[in-house]
């Protein structure tokens, strides 16, 4: 059985980029996004089983419309359904992929955890307790590892620990008499940026860089955490503003050599400071 979690990562952008889901009815959608709020409770996260008539009343729905979700499910492949006898069963392949991925988390930390506490209890043991049998030692470690409750800490060179500095730096440009924070808490936050968001290193660079050049997003954005809340509204932001730079450069860049053809000039810019008609410093064509 799952531990109990009230909450969970949606990813929105997800939702809407999902053609094969968009493309089903407004009902159909409905249906699945409840459905999907019982599999997370489900002692089976991810996966849902019951009789027609049971489900239907999960979803809130007409029999009809659940039938005609059904049969949207199995044309358009956004989610799994199988039948066995009178026993109908839906599986959320995402939350499935992503239990798995989450319990494999938990288990390497706790490993990682105990095997670090344990190479320090022998280092103790070896110092304080020569006379100590082996077993005694094993015992405190194990005892050790039950009752462990360290953060794992970044060092400055790890790229999480880098990523907590950066950020820091650029909130200081704005407010220069902000207290300093607890780096290796921001460090944990890029951590779960990296890892689990599956975000790119230079691509998390791009839009700290983007936010703090911002009126709005350096006023909403002031942590990590609120980083990862805002991550894809502000990626938007920034890729819409980059594809309307680029078309401005091109449309600059047409003019200039219109100025060229007619006037044996590039532009009215001139290169290096001298007033020598060289070439386009500007779009450099």
């Amino acid at each position: 059985m799952v531990a109990k979690a009230p909450a969970g990562q949606f990813y929105w952008a997800d939702w809407l980029r999902d053609t094969e889901l968009q493309a089903v009815s407004a009902p159909s959608r409905g249906i699945w996004i409840n459905l999907l709020c019982h599999m997370w409770f489900a002692e089976n996260r991810g996966k849902i089983v019951g009789t027609q008539a049971e489900l239907t009343r999960l979803a809130n729905c007409t029999e009809h419309e659940f039938a005609n979700f059904l049969h949207e499910v199995a044309r358009k492949r956004f989610g799994n359904v199988s039948r066995r006898h009178d026993e109908v069963t839906l599986k959320s392949r995402r939350m499935i992929r992503d239990e798995i991925a989450r319990q494999a988390t938990n288990e390497r930390v706790k490993k990682h955890r105990c095997n670090a506490d344990v190479t320090v209890m022998k280092q103790k043991c070896n110092n304080t307790l020569h006379s100590s049998s082996s077993s005694s030692v094993t015992k405190v470690t194990n005892t050790s590892c039950k009752r462990n409750k360290k953060r794992i800490v970044f060092k400055e060179s790890e790229r999480e620990y880098k990523a907590a500095v950066y950020l820091h730096n650029k909130i200081l440009e704005i407010l220069p008499n902000l207290k300093k924070p607890n780096l290796q808490k921001w460090a944990v936050d890029f951590d779960k940026i990296f890892r689990i968001d599956e975000r790119p290193a230079d691509e998390v660079k791009r839009l700290i860089d983007f936010i703090y050049a911002d009126d709005f997003w350096q006023a909403v954005v002031q942590s990590p955490s609120g980083l990862r809340n805002n991550y894809d509204k502000a990626f938007v932001k920034m890729a819409k503003q980059s594809k309307e730079v680029s078309t401005s450069s091109m449309q600059e860049a047409l003019e200039c050599k219109q100025a060229y053809l007619k006037q044996g000039v590039t532009c009215v810019n001139y290169r290096n400071g001298e007033k020598k008609y060289d070439y386009c410093i500007h779009c450099s064509w």
